[in-house]
């Protein structure tokens, strides 16, 4: 490798991942590798044998891998000096030796791995660096403003600039270090966590003046599982060069190392810098409907979009620094006025927002259960002040066995990196307005233009960078492929589910309110048509004619067909679905149930009692209803 001592022990023997030491030709990158073994452990070779039609097949790649998992191809901008300021019209002609940087594209699930030249250039400058990168979005030429930004502006020539700081991976390093010494070594408590960063990248328009919002990602930095260091890799590289084959091998059997601070090391570690999107929104429902999200504190819309069924939007152009509110208009029902579901409790220091990026919250995974909780101190940002980034993470779980003020716990070792990067007073950390993680609503209530209601449920999970995965659906769809007027309501409970057509007067399935809330470009015609198709496909409400009834004429054989199958096309049955949910009431422990009533509402021909309640629990098992 250029840069490096020529490797002579790169066994292809035995299977799987090991690594192994780089000794640089440079003097001076070798006593400061020898000095500090966090940047020992970063400049490692990763070698991985694997099995291939009866050969072996050997990869080599350095410690550092970063991964795209959005939906569109990101620039990644690389140096190993942090203070370079990388310009939008950068190249990949222009990245040489006179810049000292590097420009890759890196497309939706591809990953890069960072270069050993980059680790050992970062080295030769002045300080403990590994090398740093930026990253900016990278737009398709045929995607619209308003589908990648989530908004429409009046100037067209807005674009995304580079963040004004980097990913240091060197504060990677320090943070596994610091997470590694407050576990005591203890590799089923430093392995629980996961950590992560909010990258903003500034939107200019035409003027080169801000925009109001950011585009925004979350880098997830994952770990491969931490262990103890063993004696002879706590040796520096000559005292090495000593050690005999045998010695090696009795050395492999030493026990981890429990001594001094100086000794209380870990393993090299394998990254991968995952970069998400800070929010996804998944339409779980068989109606199409806008989705917004709203600042829990000021009611200001932050993001809003139309999302179809079964359909996932990325959203960017909101950060996780506040509270989050979730409204959605489905067209027939809505969120209630001055109601929302509490999505993201936005608990983030105001101090590290300001300064454009910020670590977010961790999720706790053990062996039995994932601890569905934020940790209340693991907000901490790999660019803040050396004691308390990792320290803060680890006591908070070891909070029981030791006291927060306890000075043990938070025992300083070395900076790495830019050392006075986004460096704020540990004593001055305030948080802005935020809620607890405990008020994240799992479920979200919709009511139509007659006052029903319907409970939505809510799956939100928080990823280990702090990213948010939020789907919405309905537990249960009823669909009509008779050619009867259908109504339903839980037994014992006098209320309608939202969209029940009680008269030509009370009618649930109209639209919610006479606003045009989707005044923006196309989607103004298409939320007007919301649930008002005249197909045979379109929802069919409760209090509605079924699927099979056709006044002006008869029904086409495939739509017959189709309706008649057992086995619906599940694209015919979201477009027919009605959605209900039981609500919660009083009962000795048996499980609610549905009534279904004979009702045309039309010309009021006939109106039937209600039938004895039946359960939904039972899947695939047929049930006659009288």
């Amino acid at each position: 490798i250029p840069g490096f001592q020529w490797l002579h022990s790169v066994s292809i023997e035995d299977e799987g991942r090991k690594f192994i030491d780089l000794i640089p030709r440079s003097l001076a990158v070798q006593s400061k590798v020898d000095a500090d073994w966090r940047l020992r452990n970063g400049l490692q070779l990763l070698a991985h044998v694997q099995s291939l039609h009866g050969g072996r097949r050997l990869s080599l790649r350095s410690p550092f891998e970063v991964v795209n998992k959005t939906d569109h191809p990101i620039l990644l901008s690389l140096s190993p000096d942090p203070r370079h300021a990388p310009q939008s019209n950068e190249n990949a002609e222009s990245a040489s030796e006179t810049h000292n940087f590097e420009l890759e594209e890196l497309h939706p699930d591809d990953s890069f791995t960072v270069p050993h030249t980059l680790l050992e250039k970062a080295l030769q400058i002045h300080g403990s660096h590994l090398g740093s990168f930026w990253i900016k979005p990278k737009p398709a030429d045929n995607i619209s403003q308003r589908d990648f930004l989530g908004y429409t502006t009046s100037n067209n020539n807005t674009c995304v600039e580079y963040p004004k700081r980097p990913i240091q991976l060197a504060k990677i390093v320090h943070e596994t270090a610091v997470i590694w010494r407050e576990s005591k070594a203890d590799p089923m408590v430093a392995n629980q966590f996961a950590s992560g960063t909010e990258i903003s990248c500034p939107i200019l328009d035409s003027h080169g003046n801000p925009q109001t919002t950011p585009y925004c990602y979350v880098v997830e930095v994952k770990r491969s599982p931490l262990a103890p260091q063993k004696v002879e890799e706590n040796l520096d590289m000559a005292q090495r060069e000593l050690f005999s084959p045998i010695e090696r091998l009795k050395s492999s059997k030493y026990k981890p190392i429990k001594g001094t601070d100086d000794l209380f090391q870990h393993q090299p570690v394998h990254y991968s810098l995952v970069i998400h999107p800070p929010i996804v929104i998944e339409n779980l429902l068989p109606e199409r409907g806008r989705f917004e999200l709203m600042h829990a504190t000021s009611r200001i819309v932050l993001w809003w979009g139309i999302i179809e069924p079964g359909q996932k939007v990325p959203v960017h152009t909101v950060g996780l620094d506040v509270p989050i509110l979730l409204l959605v208009n489905l067209g027939f029902c809505r969120t209630p006025v001055g109601e929302g579901a509490l999505v993201h409790h936005g608990r983030i220091s105001e101090g590290l927002f300001k300064a454009g990026w910020n670590s977010l919250g961790h999720v706790m995974r053990s062996s039995k259960d994932k601890v569905k909780k934020t940790l209340k101190s693991n907000l901490f940002t790999v660019t803040e002040s050396i004691d308390h980034r990792g320290a803060g993470r680890v006591s908070a779980v070891k909070r029981g066995l030791k006291s927060p003020n306890d000075t043990n716990a938070t025992r300083k070792i070395g900076q790495l990196g830019l050392s006075n990067e986004n460096e704020i007073n540990e004593n001055a950390i305030r948080y802005g307005e935020s809620f607890d993680a405990e008020a994240i609503d799992s479920e979200t209530v919709v009511i139509d233009s007659i006052g029903q209601r319907l409970t939505l449920h809510l799956d939100n999970v928080i990823g280990g960078g702090g990213q948010r995965f939020i789907s919405l659906f309905c537990p249960y769809w009823i669909v009509n492929t008779t050619n009867h007027s259908l109504r339903y309501k839980q037994e014992k409970v006098a209320g309608y589910t939202s969209g029940t057509v009680l008269s030509p007067e009370l009618d649930g399935s109209k639209r919610v309110d006479g606003s045009n809330r989707a005044d923006e470009e196309k989607y103004t015609d298409d939320l007007l048509r919301l649930n008002h198709s005249q197909g045979p496909y379109s929802t069919i409400f409760s209090g509605r004619p079924g699927a099979l009834h056709k006044q002006d004429g008869q029904i086409e054989p495939v739509v017959l067909a189709s309706l008649l199958s057992e086995n619906l096309p599940l694209s015919i049955m979201s477009s027919l679905a009605f959605m209900f949910n039981f609500e919660d009431v009083l009962s000795l422990g048996s499980p609610p149930r549905l009534c279904v009533q004979l009702a045309d509402v039309s010309n009021k021909s006939y109106t039937s009692a209600w039938s004895s309640g039946f359960g939904l629990e039972s899947v695939g098992v047929t049930q006659i209803v009288g």
